[in-house]
């Protein structure tokens, strides 16, 4: 479903990252390379063993 948008009608950014999050649920398993530029640890967390 193509959302329908204009300066005078924005979607809100929630229902943007759902289409996108359906969308990103349907390619499947994926493998991706890359490179991590940054990290933050949100307070609480405990780090990976």
């Amino acid at each position: 479903m193509a959302l329908e948008t204009s300066a005078q009608s924005p979607a809100p950014v929630r229902q943007i990252a759902n289409a996108i999050a359906g969308w990103v649920d349907r390619l499947g398993a994926v493998w991706v390379e890359g490179q991590i530029a940054q990290v933050s640890r949100r307070p609480g967390s405990t780090p990976s063993s």
